[in-house]
């Protein structure tokens, strides 16, 4: 079988008289790099999705508390009156909560470079983690959005999260 296959793949070749000769070739299997087990790698790579989630959670609870508080105190509505623009409010609000997520998206780039993605370039995870914390505060926004006491928001805001 493996003379067939080698006369078949690249044994033949037509000169210009249309007569039919053979190359001689020999196939033969590449080297395999040597396998080795990291048993921290194993183990980061699969609990990360529980460490990134339980990583954010208390982050995006108090930040969800933080805004529903306010919500009910009607502070918003005060600042408005005194002339603060909505999109101003909502944008220091931004500001807060991406401010409050990015150190633990800096541990957690440091912690997967060196464990799980060490030939990944440092800047593609970055770049990925600064997409995650984009999403997250757009979602504690929406969690905002839908909660309106001060008392059970927590316990959804942390239920919601980690069911998403």
């Amino acid at each position: 079988t493996t003379v067939q296959t080698n006369t078949a793949c690249c044994g033949r070749c037509r000169d210009s008289q249309n007569r039919t000769s053979y190359i001689p070739t020999m196939f033969r299997h590449l080297p395999f790099p040597q396998h080795r087990t990291d048993i921290l790698q194993i183990l980061v790579g699969t609990l990360y999705t529980f460490i990134a989630l339980f990583c954010y959670m208390p982050n995006i609870i108090s930040v969800i508390l933080d805004i529903v508080v306010e919500k009910s105190s009607r502070l918003k509505e005060s600042m408005k009156m005194m002339g603060l623009r909505t999109w101003l409010y909502w944008l220091t609000a931004f500001i807060k909560v991406y401010i409050v997520l990015f150190p633990g998206t800096f541990l957690a780039d440091i912690i997967l470079k060196a464990t799980v993605l060490e030939f990944t370039d440092r800047g593609i995870v970055f770049y990925f983690y600064i997409f995650f914390n984009l999403q997250a505060v757009f979602y504690s926004f929406l969690l905002t959005s839908l909660l309106s006491d001060p008392k059970s928001s927590g316990f959804n805001a942390g239920l919601w999260w980690y069911c998403s």
